[in-house]
């Protein structure tokens, strides 16, 4: 994302930067007009270089910046529109985006992408015996740590209350559930002082790993309905493990 803020940026410092030549060029125009016999002409150039060159670099150094922090402010926006602000991660809304784009992809190249779909074990435990404020810490600390282990091309989501997806294109199985395990193993290095106890919460979590070449289907949906489905019997076989769905 830093990439896209980055980019976002520059190209509205550019743009600023093109648009502030027309000023100069304009009123360099108007006021050599008298002049525009070849011989006067260079000579009113020559007499008020530094004018010109100080109203050409000013006026473009202005609209850079200004494009500059437009281009800050748009990525502000775009901001709050895909991140979920609790834990600072991508939201729903993207997730469903990028899944659905992602998954054609794989589709269209043949090559496999993988969904996680992550669910903290007892939150509800969490949240009855030390309350909400220290649930929220516990989800923001398990976002953090899962950020600390996935590479900048695995994506990681806030999809519901206490539930995570991660999306990881062009892997095969066996890549997928290494990342699945680096996740568990993140999470379970997670301690968060609670707010009402004189004690820590350490969490776990349970995952559900599906592959797109499982899916005989052109829904993205259907992926996650079966990383969904794995995530259960990783629940129902005890919490705290890993489940790849089976057909």
């Amino acid at each position: 994302m830093s990439k896209e803020k980055i980019n976002t940026r520059k190209l509205r410092a550019l743009q600023g930067g093109v648009i502030a030549l027309g000023a100069p060029l304009g009123w360099l125009l108007i006021a050599t007009f008298p002049y525009w016999g070849a011989e006067s002409f260079l000579t009113q150039i020559d007499q008020n270089l530094g004018v010109y060159l100080y109203m050409f670099l000013g006026t473009i150094t202005a609209f850079s910046i200004f494009g500059y922090t437009i281009g800050s402010h748009e990525d502000r926006l775009n901001e709050l529109v895909l991140i979920e602000p609790l834990t600072q991660i991508y939201n729903s809304r993207f997730f469903r985006r990028r899944l659905k784009n992602e998954f054609s992809r794989a589709q269209r190249s043949d090559r496999p992408v993988a969904l996680l779909l992550i669910d903290l074990d007892r939150f509800k435990t969490i949240n009855d015996k030390h309350g909400h404020p220290t649930g929220d810490d516990v989800l923001i600390a398990i976002a953090d740590s899962f950020k600390k282990v996935l590479r900048a091309e695995e994506i990681v989501a806030r999809v519901g209350g206490d539930e995570f997806a991660v999306i990881v294109p062009d892997t095969s199985l066996e890549k997928a559930l290494a990342v699945a395990e680096r996740l568990r193993d993140s999470a379970m290095s997670v301690s968060v002082p609670s707010r009402t106890h004189d004690d820590s919460i350490h969490p776990a979590i349970s995952i559900g790993v599906a592959m797109s070449l499982q899916i005989d289907s052109s829904k993205a949906d259907d992926l996650y309905v079966l990383a969904d489905k794995a995530l259960y019997s990783a629940k129902e076989a005890g919490r705290n493990r890993i489940a790849q769905a089976n057909l």
